[in-house]
């Protein structure tokens, strides 16, 4: 069976979430190889917490920046309703388009890279795997804008609303 990009983004637009933890397993590993002697329950639950905490701007930009877009109002809509199947279809489908979540820019992953790396050269493990999964689940969007669209959306190059198509 061959694997075609259309077959990927139905994965990546499936598992979404499971591949940001993924992603951030794979930081676990990393800093696990490089100290054995690291708490592994406490480096494993700040990873998981760093893979997934980038995405609070998305809530931050349903409720304050970004509340009055129609892909907000849609958002809220389906959560005040009680309509969580629908909520999390929608964000799925259509988190991709977008493009104004000030936090996806290429900056933040070099931020998150350059702290981890400070935090590994200083022997602080638990902090170097939050700040690697931080910096991984912005790699991982990266990674899957150019499996969508080929190249990146704006936000990446704080042309914030431009998409990449």
């Amino acid at each position: 069976m061959m694997v075609t990009r259309e077959k990927l983004k139905k994965f990546s637009e499936k598992y979404h979430g499971e591949l940001h933890v993924c992603f951030g397993l794979l930081v676990w590993l990393v800093v696990w190889l490089m100290n054995r002697q690291v708490d592994t329950a406490g480096l494993f639950l700040v990873v998981l917490l760093g893979s997934f905490l980038p995405d609070i701007d998305h809530i931050f930009f349903m409720f304050f920046y970004g509340r009055n877009t129609e892909y907000a109002r849609k958002e809220r809509e389906f959560m005040f309703a009680g309509k969580w199947k629908e909520l999390i279809d929608f964000g799925k489908k259509n988190h991709k388009s977008n493009t104004f979540i000030l936090s996806h820019n290429l900056l933040t992953p070099v931020l998150f890279g350059w702290l981890a790396w400070i935090s590994a050269g200083n022997g602080n493990w638990i902090w170097t795997g939050f700040w690697g999964a931080m910096q991984m689940h912005f790699v991982f969007d990266i990674l899957e804008d150019w499996l969508y669209f080929g190249r990146l959306n704006g936000n990446w190059w704080f042309r914030y609303g431009k998409k990449a198509a």
